[in-house]
């Protein structure tokens, strides 16, 4: 605009030295021609009156709202990449926090398997002992029980044998032994018993 306004200053007073000059040999068509060829001032005034007018109403009502909503859209854009930062910064620490309770979980977990092993290792051994305790306490009464019945038999078979002799040596003797007799005899019996036995 500031060009066209500079052409048309700079132009403008060369046709106006052109049109008053007088020169005898140009003819009147000349005189048109220039005359047509210059631009009617005020009309050129209107026009650029008319100009100004139009950029000032393009500018007050096409150009300001523009950039007022271009700015809010802006804004607008801006705000919403803003909170999605917020939310991404947001999601990425619940992210971490989520990590870190599932680590601190898998630890637990893993501290309260190994407690249980241990605990059921210690049971299992606890129990072992306990059953190897009344296998122990059984067989010492199986060994008790054996023993007494070993000198229970032993007990009745030296009584049977006791018996089996003074009925022996009533038959023999073809009399009834005197307590002396029978002492003697028994401890003999022992005796021989005891050396055969040694052997």
């Amino acid at each position: 605009m500031k060009k066209l306004l500079t052409l048309a200053a700079g132009v403008l007073p060369c046709l106006l030295l052109l049109s008053s000059c007088s020169i005898d040999s140009a003819s009147d068509s000349i005189t048109e021609t220039i005359n047509d060829a210059i631009p009617n001032l005020y009309v050129t005034l209107a026009q650029l009156g008319a100009f100004i007018v139009m950029v000032v109403l393009v500018i007050v009502f096409g150009y300001k709202p523009i950039k007022k909503k271009l700015d809010a859209r802006r804004e607008y854009v801006k705000k919403n990449l803003d909170e999605a930062d917020e939310h991404l910064k947001k999601a990425k620490q619940a992210q971490d926090e989520a990590d870190s309770n599932i680590t601190a979980s898998r630890i637990k977990a893993n501290t309260i398997v190994e407690e249980a092993r241990k605990q059921a290792q210690e049971e299992a051994k606890q129990m072992m002992e306990k059953a190897q305790e009344s296998i122990d306490l059984r067989r010492q009464q199986g060994e008790k029980e054996i023993e007494e019945r070993k000198k229970s038999l032993e007990r009745d078979t030296h009584d049977q044998i006791i018996q089996n002799a003074l009925d022996a040596s009533k038959e023999i003797l073809g009399r009834e032994l005197t307590k002396e007799d029978n002492d003697k005899m028994i401890s003999q019996f022992l005796d021989d018993m005891n050396k055969d036995e040694d052997n």
